[in-house]
């Protein structure tokens, strides 16, 4: 929320777990992700974007709401 309102430009929001891992983890070893607590002892609310905040357009036009799981 720091910069650029609510997290930076929407690229850079994390908004799809597969695709990150992927990308991320899988093509540049470098970009290192890692999982709070929540993703192991939490009921996935946190991945929801619940209070419907306007994130942008990714560079492929899609919406950044909520994140989306495999």
């Amino acid at each position: 929320m720091q910069n650029d309102g609510y997290g930076g430009p929407p690229d850079k929001i994390f908004h799809d777990l597969s695709l990150s891992w992927y990308n991320g983890c899988m093509k540049v070893l470098p970009d290192n992700k890692e999982l709070i607590p929540e993703f192991f002892l939490g009921d996935g609310l946190f991945l929801n974007n619940i209070n419907h905040v306007e994130l942008g357009l990714n560079h492929l036009e899609e919406k950044v709401g909520s994140v989306s799981l495999p």
